[in-house]
């Protein structure tokens, strides 16, 4: 079965939602920023 190629949105998605979730475990919701979630999804800023 071939793999499906992920289109360049939901890869961006993915990325956003995977740093999002290990920062949240890391210090809390409360405690995470936009900015941490950017940096460590390596995205920018405006692109979230």
């Amino acid at each position: 079965m071939p793999k499906e190629k992920l289109k360049k949105g939901k890869v961006t998605r993915l990325a956003i939602e995977d740093a999002a979730i290990e920062l949240f475990m890391e210090q809390g919701y409360h405690a995470t920023s936009m900015r941490q979630i950017s940096k460590r999804a390596k995205l920018a800023l405006g692109g979230i």
